[in-house]
């Protein structure tokens, strides 16, 4: 408890350096600290581990790594703001209300999310079972973490809009949500595809025949949140936060999350983990994949059917085909339950569609 407090305490001061060097796009600098930080908490880890040592070292292996993240960002924060003084007589009230009306909207889209990202096994708990709590978040874990790397390019779309907005370059900031958004949906397309085909027998081979029973039904369902929701879209909410005009996402997922609460609340006792897999998913699509898109494009003036369209249009229409063949193949092969079919299959799909893609779904300047 203690070092967790500690790391905590860190953060609220040293996680401002890092968001300077965010809002400045020295993402070469924060991603050379982020491995510097992993490398020491991995290594910490190991060794503390394998010395027989347990979780009290753990954590302060994991504290340490945090400690020489924030001193090397301090450091070149610094260097890129040489003879700057850091004093809390420089802060103004002036600035205090400009932080609140953008960081109190932020706020409320951050507590939601929080509680969008918990609130499902925590229910599943307690209405039905800890064992159901391990089916359900495994595919959703799954499919977040493959998810991330599209957060990490939100953070660059994030401090971009903010710099062609300080140039009134709307055009471009269209331009850029429309094709950051697409190509992160190609890339992410393919693996929620391969689940939704050969979900169940990878679960079947890699860990057993139950838990495939329970889980592999929730990958189709939760991917398609996922995708409309984050892949195809992360970075519109990204971009209303870099114009400063996020106050209606804030208000979608504060009501996706109460009625994410409250409809668990419904739905687990009597239609269990299926029921909430699907509201979960169209919560996603409407909040995240439907309404916030529709504010961006109010605020670029931009016509909502045309920038949908600019996303999903390319990608969907490479998907499908391919799609639709690896479904063919594999219910022909009998849909066996082999590392040979699961492997295979996903391999050759995969390269049928990122060869599409590369000739089809990029722009010719790329």
């Amino acid at each position: 408890t203690i070092t967790v407090g500690i790391a905590f305490a860190l953060g609220v001061v040293f996680n401002t350096c890092t968001a300077v060097l965010e809002g400045y796009q020295r993402f070469d600098i924060t991603s050379r600290i982020m491995i510097v930080n992993n490398v020491v908490r991995v290594a910490g880890c190991f060794a503390v581990i394998f010395l027989g040592f347990g979780l009290k070292a753990m954590g302060i292996c994991v504290l340490a790594g945090q400690i020489i993240g924030y001193a090397l960002t301090y450091r070149e924060l610094r260097g890129i703001l040489p003879g700057r003084t850091f004093a809390p007589r420089k802060a103004s009230l002036s600035s205090l209300r400009q932080m609140l009306s953008y960081g109190a909207y932020t706020f409320v889209a951050n507590i939601s999310l929080i509680v969008l990202n918990q609130n499902a096994p925590l229910l599943i708990g307690h209405f039905l079972s800890a064992r159901l709590v391990a089916y359900y978040s495994f595919p959703l874990r799954l499919l977040s973490y493959s998810a991330d790397m599209v957060g990490r390019l939100g953070m660059v779309t994030g401090t971009k809009a903010a710099e062609l907005t300080a140039y009134g370059d709307m055009k471009t900031i269209a331009r850029m949500a429309i094709l950051v958004n697409r190509y992160c949906l190609m890339m992410f397309l393919p693996l929620t595809v391969y689940l939704a085909i050969f979900g169940r027998q990878l679960l079947k081979v890699w860990l057993n025949p139950a838990f495939a029973a329970e889980s592999a039904p929730l990958l189709p369902v939760l991917g398609a949140g996922v995708v409309v929701a984050v892949a195809a879209q992360y970075n519109s909410s990204a971009i209303l936060y870099g114009l400063a005009k996020h106050a209606a996402l804030a208000r979608a997922v504060l009501v996706e999350a109460i009625l994410s609460v409250a409809g668990l609340c419904y739905t687990l006792p009597r239609y269990g983990i299926m029921g909430a897999a699907y509201l979960t998913a169209v919560l996603m699509i409407v909040s995240r994949g439907i309404v916030v898109p529709y504010a961006l494009t109010r605020c670029l003036e931009l016509a909502y059917g045309r920038y949908l369209w600019g996303i999903y249009g390319r990608a969907l229409m490479i998907a499908a085909p391919v799609s639709i063949v690896a479904w063919l193949a594999n219910h022909a092969l009998g849909e066996p339950a082999s590392w040979a079919v699961v492997l295979g299959g996903g391999t050759a799909m995969a390269a049928c569609y990122y060869a599409l893609v590369f000739f089809r779904g990029i722009e010719p300047e790329h």
